[in-house]
């Protein structure tokens, strides 16, 4: 059965969209997952599933949040190969401290991808990619002009984001 990473976007942050973990793990069992586990308190949730395609459970999951709890979460589902493949293509190697990815929850346009790589945003750094967003901050990341909502509103898709440590404790969870 294939194993999945969730990122839920923006929940329990500031006291808004409160979701306990357990009930959060609770809400996927219902949709049929296994072997739930959380991440803290931001929404990352890894699982197993007989569904195969991602966009479905995306959909799933978003629904059964909404019926649940009563607001709307951006959710962006991957398998954990994939999610193995964004960690191993980091260009920023040696400067994980200040390190955040930009999980995309489905690939931009090509133009508005180009065209976002044609500034600089020193002394920030953003690579690209397929799967993800690398965002190199030398200046703390609530004061760097490459925000997350930025970013959504250039590539026009839905984004969430997490520091570097985050992703290497949940790859540590990994099967």
């Amino acid at each position: 059965m294939p194993q999945y990473i969730c990122f839920l976007r923006g929940i329990n942050v500031g006291g808004k969209r409160i979701i306990k973990m357990d009930a959060l793990k609770q809400t996927f069992m219902a949709l049929g997952a296994i072997k739930v586990q959380s991440y803290i308190q931001s929404g990352n949730i890894i699982f197993e599933h007989e569904q195969t395609n991602t966009s479905l459970l995306n959909q799933q999951i978003s629904e059964a949040i909404l019926a649940t709890y009563g607001f709307e979460v951006p959710v962006i589902t991957m398998t954990t190969t994939h999610f193995k493949a964004i960690m191993e293509e980091n260009p920023f190697v040696n400067q994980q401290e200040q390190l955040y990815v930009n999980f995309i929850a489905e690939k931009p346009a090509e133009a508005l991808l180009e065209k976002l790589q044609t500034v600089d945003y020193h002394p920030d750094q953003l690579v690209c990619t397929a799967k993800a967003l690398y965002l190199y901050c030398v200046t703390p990341y609530h004061k760097t002009k490459l925000s997350q909502g930025f970013l959504e509103r250039k590539l026009q898709v839905t984004i969430t984001t997490r520091h570097w440590k985050t992703l290497e404790a949940l790859a540590a969870l990994l099967l």
